[in-house]
């Protein structure tokens, strides 16, 4: 009896001592859970990684290059857009990832297109602001560079050389720059090919090719009186009989700049019933549809406007003595820097 109870008691305790032992191993689950922390740690990684990137990508692009008038340039706006490229290999499955981010919100010109519009005013297409300018043109594809003109010859009417002679050929390359004006010399006047306007020399004659220029910047104005050129039909036919008299006359010419006259601010009248110091609306469809008819050869120049209406002489389109320099320094600042 004795030897069994001994044995009972040998067994008791050895089943307390496994359960004992038992207790102090690992919690059940836990090396389960341990996996999972791992698991999500992993994960937890995997998304800093990509919101760290995000992050940076927003923070570095709302500076990017070229951020001109308007918006951001090539890198997206401040925000950014998500994570670039590079970080979106890292970060595995990020749908925001992009090699290359646009302006997110802002809608505004891209570093070209910053880089094409000057001061412009309303828009962005045409300028309103005073003494602003607004560039709808000189830089289509295909068009010569200025770079490579070697005579500039600007051709108009007389107010055309109040501004040229007015301070203008002081900042450009004179020898590479030359006017020819005439009184008067409108449009219909450089229509018809045996007009006086075409016996004119030029003042200010150019170093090389002065007779034979290979770029002519017409600087088109109609009679206030004709009203044969107040609508758009009747200048497209105007201009493309220029633009033929012109390659006819000049064998060496690349290119055509079709220039309009100095606007009032805003392109409002400066004085009650005249209109010479505004270019209207049918002046500016009727150049848009020339350059369309002959892309790469004919361009539209930029839109001057005048910083106010004391430039003028009761109203244009005509400069005053102390408006003049004022004005040239306007076309000075654009075209000795042009592209």
């Amino acid at each position: 009896m004795r030897s069994l109870t001994v044995l009972a008691l040998g067994g008791l305790l050895t089943a307390l001592a496994s359960a004992c032992s038992s207790s102090m191993q690992t919690p059940p689950g836990s090396s389960g859970d341990s996996t999972g922390r791992s698991g999500s740690s992993s994960s937890s990684s995997g998304a800093g990684t990509a919101s760290t990137s995000s992050s940076s990508s927003g923070s570095a692009s709302g500076g990017g290059p070229g951020a001109g008038a308007g918006g951001s340039g090539a890198s997206g706006a401040s925000g950014g857009s998500g994570a670039s490229a590079a970080d979106a290999g890292s970060a595995t499955g990020s749908s925001s990832s992009t090699s290359s981010s646009s302006s997110s919100g802002t809608g505004g010109a891209t570093g070209s297109d910053a880089g094409r519009r000057l001061d412009a005013g309303g828009d962005g297409a045409v300028g309103t602001d005073a003494g602003a300018v607004a560039r709808d043109g000189g830089a289509d594809a295909g068009v010569v560079p200025a770079s490579s003109i070697t005579c500039n010859a600007v051709l108009g009417i007389d107010t055309t050389s109040e501004w040229y002679e007015g301070g203008f050929e002081n900042q450009v390359n004179d020898a590479k720059w030359e006017i020819i004006f005439h009184h008067p010399g409108f449009v219909a006047n450089w229509a018809d090919p045996n007009d006086a306007v075409w016996s004119t020399a030029p003042t200010s004659a150019c170093a090389t090719n002065p007779t034979n220029p290979d770029r002519v910047i017409f600087n088109g104005f109609a009679d206030a009186t004709d009203t044969t050129y107040m609508s758009s039909d009747a200048w497209v036919a105007g201009l493309t009989k220029v633009i033929a008299n012109l390659k006819a006359k000049y064998s060496n010419l690349r290119r055509v700049d079709l220039l309009t006259m100095t606007r009032a601010p805003g392109n409002m009248p400066c004085m009650t019933g005249n209109r010479q110091s505004v270019v209207e609306t049918y002046v500016d469809d009727a150049i848009s549809r020339v350059v369309a008819a002959d892309p790469g050869f004919v361009t539209a120049s930029p839109k001057f406007f005048a910083p106010s209406c004391d430039v003028f002489t009761m109203g244009g389109p005509h400069f005053t003595d102390a408006g003049k320099p004022i004005v040239a320094k306007i076309y000075g600042d654009y075209y000795s820097t042009e592209p």
